[in-house]
């Protein structure tokens, strides 16, 4: 985890452009290179997902991943005065130096770009443009999927992951899908 993220926890109040900034550093060491060895993987990994899913899921996190890592090093915006919450943020960072601890434990090569490329589109997604982590339309078992209505997201798996110490549900803004 780059320390300049997990020091934000320190300032009494953490500003989106503050957050942007390191975010954009942090993306511009992410080469084309370390791009397509990150696809590889994903479409590697997609072999312990159910046949059905495979192909639109790799299509999905390989663009989804390249596309918002590509967003960010681009990005020019300036949020000024824009405050993100304090205690959301530092669970959001502890919950991911929780995960890289894990990955350490359970794997030798950990993919170090890999977790810069995950910690990026999870901060930059839930605290800087307000969106879920999986974009809309990310398909889930039981042809359910991201939606986004009436100006809210909703995620399928949300309730079923929030406790899940590997995944980011538990800081995404999405809601839990309300079933009919």
């Amino acid at each position: 985890m780059d320390n300049a993220l997990i020091e934000l926890k320190n300032n009494e109040e953490i500003y989106k452009s503050t957050l942007m900034e390191n975010l954009v550093r942090i993306a511009k060491t992410i080469s084309v290179f370390d791009q397509m060895n990150l696809s590889s993987s994903i479409k590697n990994d997609m072999n312990h997902v159910q046949g059905a899913y495979q192909d639109e899921f790799s299509d999905l996190y390989v663009k989804g991943f390249i596309m918002r890592i590509n967003e960010v090093r681009q990005k020019t915006v300036t949020y000024t005065d824009d405050v993100i919450d304090k205690n959301s943020y530092c669970d959001a960072i502890d919950l991911l130096i929780h995960q890289e601890e894990l990955n350490r434990q359970e794997e030798e090569g950990e993919n170090e770009k890999f977790r810069d490329v995950y910690t990026i589109i999870s901060l930059y997604t839930t605290f800087v443009i307000d969106e879920p982590i999986h974009p809309v339309g990310s398909p889930f078992p039981g042809h359910q999927q991201v939606e986004y209505i009436n100006g809210i997201y909703y995620c399928p798996v949300k309730k079923n992951n929030e406790d899940n110490p590997r995944a980011v549900c538990k800081f995404c803004v999405a809601e839990q899908t309300i079933d009919s």
